[in-house]
């Protein structure tokens, strides 16, 4: 498990160091949905979107490493979503990347039918750096494999909340959500809140500190995961 944090934690500093640019901007005016991002680069969003049904809204393609600054800015999709379920769009994603690396930061994704944020299906490899968003009313708010999530707020998403299979989750907070309000498989999750999902913390492996959950419907599946400091109600 140390070994995979730290293997993200290098992955995201030469990210970083290869993505300290002038910043593009994307989604002014009327633009073309999906707007595809195929190039590495710093990128922000120059306003809000409002995104047809059945249409993912940004792609990030595989092969590039990209920061996405979306500028406090909202990319709203046609679906309305809630803890209840989905309804009003055929699928389709907010934010969806394929075999790339992305830190998205500073805005809202909300009202996609699919995923907030999410991997291409054939994207395994993806790496998403999340840090200072709302993912509100999708079908699940950030569903992806290599996850670092810093101060994400998921709610009322009719699915998962924040869902990653190894990396880091930290200072986050899952509220309403129907099905697992953080998800970790392997990895660390700490100071971070889940309260009113289906299920609070489901952890297969890794490690939780410093976290709360209250009011879930089906308490918390932990698994074989390290614990310290928690407050589990």
């Amino acid at each position: 498990m140390r070994s995979t944090i730290s293997l993200l934690a290098l992955t995201a500093a030469a990210f970083l160091a290869s993505t300290a640019q002038a910043q593009t901007a994307v989604g002014a005016g009327s633009p073309s949905f999906p707007i595809v991002i195929n190039k590495s680069g710093s990128y922000q969003l120059a306003a809000n979107l409002n995104v047809p049904a059945g249409t993912d809204a940004i792609v990030i393609a595989s092969g590039v490493n990209v920061t996405l600054d979306l500028g406090g800015f909202q990319i709203s999709g046609a679906a309305t979503c809630t803890k209840a379920g989905c309804g009003g769009a055929a699928a389709a994603t907010g934010i969806k990347v394929g075999n790339a690396v992305l830190r998205v930061f500073n805005g809202t994704v909300k009202g996609f039918p699919a995923y907030g944020i999410g991997l291409d299906a054939q994207a395994q490899g993806g790496t998403v750096i999340a840090e200072d968003l709302l993912v509100t009313g999708n079908l699940n708010g950030i569903f992806v494999y290599q996850l670092t999530a810093h101060r994400v707020t998921a709610q009322n998403n009719a699915g998962h909340g924040i869902f990653g299979v190894q990396g880091l989750i930290s200072a986050s907070s899952a509220t309403q959500n129907g099905a697992t309000g953080v998800f970790m498989n392997n990895g660390l999750v700490r100071d971070t809140r889940s309260a009113f999902n289906t299920v609070g913390f489901d952890h297969l492996g890794g490690v939780a500190t410093g976290n709360m959950s209250v009011g879930n419907a089906q308490g918390n599946k932990l698994g074989s995961i390290v614990q310290s400091a928690n407050a589990f109600y």
